[in-house]
């Protein structure tokens, strides 16, 4: 114990260690205590458990945690697993009024401001919601949640399951928008030479790697407007509810639906009458393929269900003829 002019500066405890202080509840088998800057260190683990800490917004419990009371910031590390309680305010992705489960390998949270950031592969789940990624980031005064890294989603959105990837994935509350944001290309630095003594001819393999341009990965979106592939994805829900009310993609779009591949640089879907519009710059026409025919224009409005596509803003079906013989023509409508 330290003692500075007749005041506890610094105090351990060991052996099942309690620790309470305006609604907050801590524990652990060691705990060391410093009044003066208000921080309480906890770590280790016996008959009593490891490190623990709850109020009514949150229950952290991980290898070694650190609490400044004041602001009730927490630093967790180690095996980190955390329980947003009924109480608090979520994301608005997220049901109201029910707990979710948050495991990462590193958590900083602020409680005041409601922030906390999981880093380390955080996983995020709620009933038939989960969300992860390297980071996870929570804003709970804003509603926001936003996961960034390798980021995969399975929403259960109005009754129907969506799965999403995306280098990142992020959810804004006030404009209840979940947007899937591809990875891009890593640009190439290019080195100065250094003179070398002469080697042996590069393979054909250490030529093709060292002049191969790298690639992007696009988001991902599978689910009832089918499996969606393009560089930004931004799903608009409704007001009051998880349900998908529209769709947006934005470059190099690759739509698989049933037996029909659409490409293009801009999509919108209605879920209400599952209408797609596709369009595209005037020097790449858009495209949709299915297995008798061929569709070009400008723009291509066509519907999940009906055998119907309106090209540049006349409805007609073009045709081609594919393997397995001629494919009769619809009628003109």
């Amino acid at each position: 114990m330290g003692i500075d002019e007749g005041a506890v500066t610094n105090a351990l405890f060991t052996g099942r260690v309690q620790f309470e202080d305006n609604g907050l509840k801590a524990s652990a088998a060691e705990a060391q205590y410093q009044p003066r800057e208000g921080v309480l260190r906890l770590k280790g683990a016996d008959e009593g458990g490891g490190p623990r800490v709850a109020d009514e917004q949150i229950a952290i419990e991980a290898d070694a945690i650190d609490v400044t009371l004041e602001g009730r910031k927490m630093l967790a590390t180690a095996n980190v697993k955390t329980l947003l309680q009924a109480k608090a305010k979520t994301p608005g992705l997220l049901k109201q009024g029910q707990p979710v489960n948050i495991s990462a390998a590193k958590l900083e949270y602020e409680g005041t401001p409601g922030r906390a950031l999981y880093g380390g592969g955080a996983q995020l789940w709620q009933g038939d919601t989960a969300i992860r990624g390297d980071e996870i980031a929570i804003d709970q005064e804003h509603g926001n949640l936003n996961a960034r890294g390798n980021a995969r989603s399975t929403l259960a959105l109005g009754g129907a399951t969506s799965v999403g990837r995306g280098d990142e994935i992020a959810y804004e509350d006030s404009s209840r928008q979940i947007t899937y944001t591809g990875k891009a290309p890593v640009a190439r630095v290019a080195k100065t030479p250094t003179p070398n003594p002469p080697a042996a001819p590069p393979t054909v393999d250490a030529t093709a790697a060292a002049t191969a341009e790298p690639k992007a990965a696009p988001a991902q979106l599978s689910g009832p407007q089918g499996d969606l592939q393009a560089d930004r994805i931004v799903v608009q829900l409704a007001k009051n509810e998880s349900r998908m009310e529209r769709l947006e993609a934005f470059d190099r779009i690759t739509l698989r639906l049933e037996d029909r591949v659409a490409t293009g640089s801009r999509m919108t879907y209605y879920a209400a009458d599952e209408r797609y519009v596709l369009s595209g710059p005037p020097t790449a026409p858009v495209k949709v393929v299915e297995p008798c025919r061929e569709t070009v224009g400008k723009t291509l409005t066509f519907f999940k269900s009906a055998d119907r596509i309106i090209v540049d803003g006349n409805e007609e079906i073009r045709t081609r003829t594919t393997s397995g013989g001629p494919c009769q023509t619809p009628p003109r409508h």
